[in-house]
């Protein structure tokens, strides 16, 4: 005991790698469970793999407790544990003839089961990070001198000095793999955290609108999508926005914390997306009201379409479409400008950012040139109409054709 203590236990490797053996082998068991819906189903693989994981891990303390060159990896693994729990319970396999409706909430639970052991895994990797550096010091080497004067005065022959500073190197290689395995870790969790919180809001955002591509129900059904998945969105992009703070303080730069500062913009572009599609929705309406209205307005006052409407009624939902414009577009350019504020704000500079100031610039040329084109044709339809109505004062469709344009052009101004 006293020599495994010191790590001077000439059979600690040995008994170390015996044991790695056999836990080889129930970790490949732990890695083959299935977590396949029926919700029974995957009950049963939570505790088939919650089993494994608490013989595994008291196999690999058992590891580590050797210090031989193996425990660097037991330490590690005792963390993956977790993550793969974690990653198990959050994204099971869903039957092909589940609802959709049914998937996201199935979803939602999963994950909320799953947040306490992504931390878990979080706080094991943090500490493997924390650790090896230590336990390297205890077996008797720094991860950063090539061989310690302690290590030289016990070794008199050169050639065991020779031999002692290759076990020493390979050790010391060993140590450093699993400790920069462990750094891409702590950043790896925190980004699949916020994507799989992300990947719920993705299947609420692009779930079928219930409503026709070209109705007025299908755009008022966008809005209230929006203030639905907001929260969701800010969920998101805190949980990438600790990914990037905690890999800083870390000192972690890697693949996972650049994705996390595209994945938070993203997320926080949604809001602009939706807005500027929910805008060009109602570009489209105003078109089909517009050849609605126009034709009523010919065929007289007391005209009506196939749904009961006259000219007066379009011209209400013609002036409620005209304002949804102005709250479209502001809405969208408010939700680009706080993503790029937000950029500014924790020093982010990407391909994401580039292109949201694109859009920003995009979408308010874009808006104010069809208005622009909207306001003309007002104009020209209210003139015309004027002209019709002084040659025919009793048509008092043509009257109302000059006042109705008219007030379109007006609101349309003021908008844009």
């Amino acid at each position: 005991d006293e020599l495994r203590r010191t790590g001077n236990d000439p059979n600690a490797p040995i008994a170390a790698e015996a044991m790695y053996s056999l836990a080889e082998i129930l970790f490949k068991e732990f890695e083959n469970v299935e977590f396949r819906y029926p919700e029974s189903q995957i009950r049963q693989s939570i505790n088939t793999k919650k089993n494994i994981l608490t013989q595994l891990e008291t196999l690999y303390k058992k590891i580590i407790a050797y210090g031989s060159i193996r425990s660097f990896e037991a330490m590690f693994k005792i963390a993956y544990l977790y993550e793969s729990l974690a990653n198990s319970i959050s994204a099971p396999i869903f039957p092909d003839n589940m609802s959709l409706e049914n998937r996201i909430a199935e979803k939602s639970k999963m994950l909320n089961s799953s947040v306490n052991i992504f931390e878990k895994a979080l706080e094991e990797y943090i500490n493997v990070n924390n650790t090896i550096p230590k336990l390297a010091e205890k077996m008797g080497f720094s991860l950063e001198d090539d061989v310690t004067s302690a290590e030289e005065t016990m070794v008199n022959d050169s050639i065991q000095v020779m031999d002692k500073e290759t076990l020493v190197d390979s050790t010391r290689m060993v140590a450093k793999k699993w400790l920069r395995n462990s750094e891409e870790k702590i950043s790896q969790v925190l980004y699949v955290m916020a994507e799989r919180n992300a990947a719920i809001t993705s299947d609420i955002v692009n779930a079928p609108n219930p409503y026709p591509a070209l109705s007025w129900e299908h755009v008022l059904y966008q809005e209230q999508l929006i203030r639905s998945i907001v929260p969701k969105i800010g969920v998101t992009i805190q949980a990438h926005m600790r990914n990037i703070n905690e890999s800083r303080k870390l000192g972690i730069s890697n693949k996972f914390v650049l994705e996390s500062e595209r994945k938070m913009l993203q997320s926080s572009n949604l809001v602009g997306n939706i807005y500027e599609d929910a805008l060009n929705g109602t570009f489209t309406q105003y078109h089909i009201l517009i050849n609605k209205f126009e034709k009523l307005l010919v065929e007289g006052d007391q005209a009506t379409d196939e749904t009961g409407y006259s000219y007066y009624d379009y011209y209400d939902n013609i002036l409620n479409i005209i304002d949804y414009f102005n709250a479209f577009a502001t809405s969208s350019l408010k939700g680009y400008e706080n993503t790029l504020k937000f950029a500014r704000e924790n020093n982010i500079v990407n391909d994401v950012s580039k292109t949201t100031e694109e859009k920003c610039m995009f979408l308010a040329t874009n808006a104010s040139d069809k208005i622009a084109v909207f306001v003309d044709s007002a104009k020209i339809k209210s003139e015309s109409y004027q002209v019709l109505y002084d040659s025919n004062t009793t048509a008092l469709n043509y009257q109302d054709g000059q006042i109705f344009y008219s007030d379109y052009a007006a609101s349309l101004t003021d908008y844009n």
